[in-house]
């Protein structure tokens, strides 16, 4: 069935800029975790089910391998395995991302392309699920050329988490099934720009504890459909993702 996947996926890695190392082998895939549906004739609408194992879908990861990465927040562990495959500054960009976490603040994680950003939240994603801080359900909102590259990398670097793709070219009734299995549950949900525009009502219903917009600029119009939708979610945590920060403004 993964052999899907990694068609829709087409193995993209992301690459990285002059002067930084190559990233270490990726964390080997759970293959048994996941279930996957390919909608319509898109490979990007892939819907990835929950844990096999009722222990590790518990507890997010093998007790044994879970250690504390931040030393004043020992409240918060991941798999050692999957956080020593990080980059030094992809370890840095984790804990700062937990931190706001802990803080309950939003934050922008401005970096070049390609360096690994979409990794940096999955762990945290991993981290939060691991250490029982993931309550409710996480919106990623992403354009259609990346929502396979999201999968992917959720599958690989938080393999215990459920992820599902809402997309517009579902139904409507499908899209009120998916909403009603994520509601207050731990599962991230990816979708489109567009698709947030229009389905905007109905995904403000699944009550999620995180808004992610990757590729951040295209709110940069306080004035537009996309940006008033995205800011029409009332949750305790937003993220932004961009490779062009400069150009962003806090507004």
């Amino acid at each position: 069935r993964l052999h899907k996947l990694e068609q829709a996926s087409r193995n993209r890695g992301p690459s990285l800029a002059a002067g930084a190392s190559a990233r270490p082998d990726e964390p080997e895939e759970n293959h048994d975790s996941v279930d996957e549906l390919l909608l319509d004739d898109e490979a990007t609408l892939l819907s990835l089910g929950e844990a096999a194992d009722d222990t590790v879908a518990a507890t997010g990861e093998d007790v044994d391998d879970l250690f504390s990465p931040i030393s004043r927040l020992p409240s918060y562990a991941v798999s050692r395995n999957a956080f020593e495959r990080l980059l030094d500054y992809q370890r840095i960009g984790v804990e700062w991302l937990v931190g706001l976490h802990e803080r309950r603040f939003g934050g922008i994680l401005g970096d070049e392309m390609g360096l690994g950003k979409t990794i940096q939240v999955a762990v945290l994603l991993r981290m939060l699920l691991s250490s029982h801080k993931l309550l409710g359900p996480v919106l990623v909102v992403c354009p259609l050329t990346v929502v396979s590259q999201w999968v992917k990398e959720l599958h690989v670097w938080a393999p215990q988490l459920r992820v599902c793709v809402y997309h517009s070219s579902g139904t409507s009734s499908n899209y009120q099934a998916l909403i009603a299995s994520v509601r207050n549950t731990p599962a991230a949900v990816i979708t489109t720009y567009a698709t947030l525009t229009l389905k905007c009502d109905e995904l403000i219903g699944a009550n999620f504890q995180y808004v992610i917009l990757d590729e951040g600029h295209k709110i940069a119009n306080p004035e537009t459909a996309v940006t008033l939708a995205a800011k029409s979610f009332v949750t305790p945590h937003r993220l932004i993702l961009t490779g062009s920060p400069i150009q962003n403004t806090l507004k």
